[in-house]
Order: structure tokens, then sequence, then C-alpha cells
């Protein structure tokens, strides 16, 4: 671990004031946990009790998040914690903030290097898709190409799980699917078993878990390669681009019909 860079990137966030929620938090959190993690867990951003304590994933959310991944066989010190964004809001914060914060969390994630990140929600996956809903991306493995490579996999925050307990189930599958993966040094398990190597990237639709082979990549354009992408089927790439009809709205004008998956495995 390279200590005097680990300061000087706490230190730049601390000192961030390119918002205006600067003037709302006592000041901006930078991440804890070990700089040599292969795992990040990225949140949403600092809640009251974490602008108080100036720690990162200390409050009610934040406590019940330590619990599920160590319920899942992940140690503390296995993983860093970090936010989208660095400062409380006392809401849920805009799309332009998480866009303005994502210098800072650029900046650690590239000290950090993991090679995969856990994001707990809508808004930290809307660091690189803003208009993908939770429950068509949870659960599913897509690779990001910027400002790192790693795998991310997305699953509910843990306040929506304590305001709707059922989700525990859920989110306790998706993070004991990452926590295979990672045993497995990034093999996906059925792959494992049989003995094949996964796909270099996603291959499911995010909204059917078909096969896809058309993926979008963060800027709103489509991949040619699927390299930090995610994957639609020709039917829903289509709706989404407007060709074709039918379904409900999902996000920006992404319709579809889509179905809650009874398996998740095998989705590289």
């Amino acid at each position: 671990m390279n200590v005097q860079e680990r300061m000087t990137v706490r230190s730049s966030v601390m000192a961030c004031r390119a918002c205006e929620l600067c003037k709302i938090a006592t000041k901006p959190i930078p991440f804890k946990g070990s700089s040599d993690a292969r795992v990040v867990v990225l949140g949403e951003a600092p809640g009251k009790v974490e602008d108080t304590v100036g720690e990162v994933f200390v409050g009610p959310s934040g406590q019940l998040a330590h619990t599920l991944l160590q319920e899942c066989g992940f140690g503390t010190m296995d993983v860093a914690w970090l936010n989208a964004v660095s400062c409380f809001p006392n809401r849920t914060p805009t799309a332009r903030e998480v866009t303005i914060c994502s210098g800072n969390v650029d900046r650690q994630l590239t000290h950090i290097r993991p090679d995969y990140i856990l994001a707990f929600g809508g808004v930290a996956v809307g660091r690189w898709f803003a208009d993908i809903r939770m429950g068509d991306i949870r659960g599913q493995f897509f690779k990001i190409a910027h400002p790192i490579s790693a795998w991310v996999v997305a699953t509910w925050h843990p306040a929506a799980i304590l305001r709707n307990p059922r989700l525990e189930k859920e989110a306790v599958s998706d993070i004991r699917r990452l926590r295979r993966v990672v045993q497995l040094q990034g093999r996906d398990p059925l792959a494992a078993d049989r003995g094949a190597m996964p796909y270099p990237f996603n291959r499911r639709c995010v909204l059917c878990h078909e096969f896809g082979d058309r993926w979008l990549s963060a800027d709103g354009s489509e991949s040619s390669t699927g390299e930090g992408a995610i994957a639609f089927c020709e039917k829903h790439w289509q709706r989404r681009q407007g060709v074709a009809g039918g379904g409900r709205t999902t996000g920006k004008g992404v319709k579809s019909k889509t179905r809650q998956p009874t398996n998740q495995e095998g989705m590289f």
C-alpha cells in the first residue's frame, strides 16, 4: 500500500468544494478500509450519522451493510467503502451531484484498483448507467472500463431493505454470488462447474435476462465490444431505440415486459 498516495487521495476528497453540498455537509467523507481491497462497496451518500462522525457506513444503513457482507463471508478488511457522493445531502443526491462528484469516486477507485465493485442502490449504479431500474439490473455482473477495469454487481440499498425487509433475501443472494465469484478468481460459478470460462462480458439482457448481443455504453451509445457496457436482447434493444412498441416504460424510454428471473446465475 502506498501510504502517501492514500493520504493524498483522502485529502483531495475532504478538500472538495465542487458543488453546493459542501455548504450543507460538515465536510466531504473519503473512503475507509484497505487500499489493497479486491472489493469496493459503493454506496449512495453519507447519512446524518456519517456526517456527524466523519466516517462512511456507520449509520443504520451502513451497519446493515456491514452485517450483510459479514453474513456472506466478507471480512471487515476484505473490502473498501466509499460513496457515489462524498457529502451529506440530507436527501437523495441528484444526477448532477453524482456527475460532479464522479472525480472523487474516480480518484478513490484508481487508488484502490479493486477487481469488483458492489453497488448499493440506483444512485451508485447511476455513476455509470443513469436510466436502468435496480429491479432489472440487480444480481447481474457488468464490466466497467472507466476509471478502471472492474466487474460491478448491483443490489438493493440497505436503506431500501430497512424500509422493505423482503428485499434482504435478494440482496443476500447477490452478495453471496459476488463472494463465490471472488473465491473463484472471477470465474462464474456455473461456468466453473462445467470446467469452462465465463463470457468476458455480460451476455444477458438487462430486462428479460435472455441472451443479449447488443450493448449499451455508459455514454448512451452502442458498444461494438461489450466492454464497459450492459447487454440487451434484440427485442428490448429495438424497444429502447423506439423501433418496437409494447410493454411499459422503464427509465428514459426503455419499454419492457420485465419479469423477475428465477435464476441469476451465468450472467457474465
